[in-house]
Formats: C-alpha cells, sequence, structure tokens
C-alpha cells in the first residue's frame, strides 16, 4: 500500500467539496494507493517526467508516484479543460 500525500492544492480543492463528491474521490485515492497503476490511471508526457493522472469522472487528479517511498505525491485536482 502507498501513502497518500496531498499538496496545498489539493487539500483545498477536497475541503471544497460536497459530502458526496468527498466520498468520491475518497474511494478513488484509496484504491489509488492499493493498486497505483490500475483504474483510469495514465502516465503523461510532457513537463512534468513521472507524472500520471487518475480520472474521476470530469475531474483529473495529477500525482507523481514515488516507488522507492512507497508514496504518492497528489500535485492537483482540477477540471479536464483546465489542468492540460
Amino acid at each position: 500500500m502507498f501513502r497518500i500525500v496531498l499538496r496545498n492544492n489539493a487539500k483545498k480543492f477536497l475541503q471544497k467539496l460536497s459530502r458526496d463528491q468527498y466520498l468520491r474521490f475518497s474511494t478513488a485515492l484509496h484504491k489509488l494507493s492499493v493498486d497505483p497503476t490500475g483504474g483510469d490511471v495514465k502516465k503523461l508526457r510532457g513537463d512534468l517526467p513521472g507524472a500520471y493522472r487518475l480520472r474521476v469522472g470530469k475531474w483529473r487528479v495529477l500525482f507523481i508516484r514515488k516507488d522507492d517511498e512507497r508514496c504518492i505525491d497528489i500535485i492537483t485536482i482540477e477540471k479536464r479543460g483546465d489542468i492540460y
């Protein structure tokens, strides 16, 4: 199991969610911590080497997986149109 670390942007995003939305993201992040390659995870190309994205509905969770530390660093969570 990987440890989830939330940066400030991601924390602020999660704090603004309704209870239902928060539970949806909480479940998605828990599944990500158990299996960081499962679900709708894709490796990104471009500016952030080693970055991945997880799709949660119309939202994208941008993260870096650190296998040596067994850690997932959640950089930001934004709408698809705003993140790319």
